[in-house]
């Protein structure tokens, strides 16, 4: 019986053994340029984590963190290399940075670093592009070269225009190029300029073709103040007026601009408080005894109650405003 007991007990043992975490993990994996933030230990039991930190100027790539698991680390990130840009690799390629006066500066992988030309040199053919990337430590620098006597950069750019052959980094001395416009534009000087000891001749101009205009646009209840004409040149102006009563919303110039006339000014109709509105809504002029009057967009005109009457619940307030043509009327009921 004591054996059978014995036996239980150890099958049990094994059991809860097997139950228990799975293998412990040794310290952590080393990374160049790079460790743990916190005190390494001997051991670490299954699931337990530990943050990497890189040293400055490196750049973590991967989880910062790693993880126990069943006697085995996760894999650890890396610390990439910076880039430096020195003195010595800029004066060897005759660049500098283009944006700094600095000759030395650290770049994380990944980051973008812009140069140009240094005075007196030009980008050679087939040099790496200007703006530079820091790939793990290593950045492909552009590449200047000394001009030549007499050679030209790319010709200069104009408004609504551009050159109609492929652009060039560098033009021999004597070399042409020819200029066009945009549609709607017109030359002005000379299509060829020249490549002459290092300069170009000065380019042409695109300039708006000035077109004419029609007739005026129309206006409710309103027109202009001269003798219409069938065409305006670019830049005639006209005037609008009002008809009576009306109010004129804009300004009353337009101006015709390369075939286009500007926005023209609207004629806002005037509010009539009439005797049969009035009596509907049991109301009167306040400070006028007359029963019908004219008022301009913008104006108050001032109600009262008609003898007997009493402002209504509910109603518009006695002082009502000329909008666009309408009038909202106070209601008055008996007393």
């Amino acid at each position: 019986m004591r054996f059978q007991q014995w036996i239980v007990f150890y099958l049990s043992w094994i059991y809860c053994a097997a139950q228990e975490a799975p293998g412990k993990c040794g310290p952590p994996p080393p990374i160049n340029n790079g460790d743990i933030t916190s005190f390494p230990l001997r051991e670490y039991p299954s699931g337990a984590q530990v943050e990497y930190k890189c040293q400055n100027l490196y750049k973590l790539e991967g989880s910062k963190d790693v993880r126990c698991e069943n006697g085995k680390w996760s894999n650890p990130p890396s610390c990439l290399e910076a880039c430096t840009t020195s003195p010595e690799d800029m004066a060897r390629n005759n660049i500098q940075l283009k944006w700094r006066n600095l000759e030395k500066i650290y770049v994380e992988t990944g980051d973008m670093t812009e140069f140009t030309c240094r005075n007196g040199f030009r980008k050679a053919q087939g040099s790496p592009p200007f703006k530079v990337q820091c790939i793990q430590g290593k950045m492909t620098y552009p590449i200047c070269v000394q001009w030549e006597a007499g050679e030209c950069g790319p010709p200069p750019p104009i408004d609504n225009g551009d050159i109609t052959s492929l652009p060039l980094q560098i033009y021999p001395s004597g070399a042409k190029v020819e200029y066009k416009c945009q549609n709607l534009y017109k030359l002005e000087g000379s299509k060829d300029v020249m490549c002459e000891n290092g300069k170009w001749s000065n380019p042409p101009s695109c300039l708006g073709e000035a077109r004419e205009c029609g007739p005026p646009p129309p206006i409710d209840n309103g027109d202009i103040t001269s003798f219409p004409l069938q065409k305006y040149p670019s830049g005639a102006k006209v005037e609008y007026k009002c008809q009576n009563f009306y109010k004129l919303e804009g300004s009353k110039d337009v101006t015709c601009e390369n075939g286009k006339w500007s926005n023209p000014p609207s004629c806002l109709d005037s509010c009539t408080a009439s005797p049969e509105d009035m009596a509907r809504n049991n109301i009167q002029l306040k400070w006028g005894s007359w029963e019908k009057i004219y008022s301009e967009t913008g104006d108050i005109i001032e109600f009262a109650c008609r003898s007997g009457f009493k402002k209504a619940e509910g109603s518009p307030p006695f002082r009502a405003q000329c909008i666009k043509g309408k009038l909202t009327y106070p209601i008055c009921v008996h007393r």
